[in-house]
């Protein structure tokens, strides 16, 4: 039986430098209505899991150690900068799918990537899909076309 596991996040340290100093980090929803107790976790636990953010040897080495065969990788929720005007939104958004696609590239039959559609430009967030459906080979597995295979993962 295949083991995946579902739900795991990266950061984008791109992304994150097209916002820096242009809002407030307590603001965001996912900061904002955190209660004391769980930004203090937060904020300790994300020296321990940093690297196993943005290193692909350190994500693979913890899916060796608890038998997983396959991840799904999402960006992490911090990141979802949907306050932004829309030409930033779609610039964070694409800088999401670029890292994301980078960083699973070397093993793609380990992982499957879920990307960010920029939601404020809705011309662009077609032209992000469509882009997708139509290059496959430079895209995440998970958004290849119907049909296409996806290689077995190996142990």
């Amino acid at each position: 039986m295949q083991v995946i596991d579902m739900h795991t996040h990266t950061f984008s340290v791109d992304a994150d430098a097209m916002v820096k100093g242009r809002y407030d980090p307590a603001a965001m929803p996912y900061q904002r209505d955190m209660g004391e107790d769980s930004k203090l976790t937060d904020a300790t636990e994300i020296k321990r899991i940093a690297p196993k953010f943005r290193d692909l040897d350190v994500r693979l080495a913890d899916m060796a150690a608890m038998r997983v065969d396959a991840q799904v990788v999402i960006p992490a929720p911090g990141q979802q900068h949907y306050w932004a005007e829309p030409a930033l939104n779609v610039a964070v958004s694409r800088a999401h799918n670029d890292h994301v696609a980078a960083m699973l590239a070397p093993i793609p039959a380990r992982f499957f990537a879920l990307g960010s559609l920029p939601p404020r430009d809705i011309v662009a967030t077609r032209e992000a899909a469509a882009l997708c459906r139509t290059a496959p080979e430079a895209t995440p597995p998970h958004t290849r076309p119907r049909g296409q295979a996806r290689a077995r993962p190996t142990r």
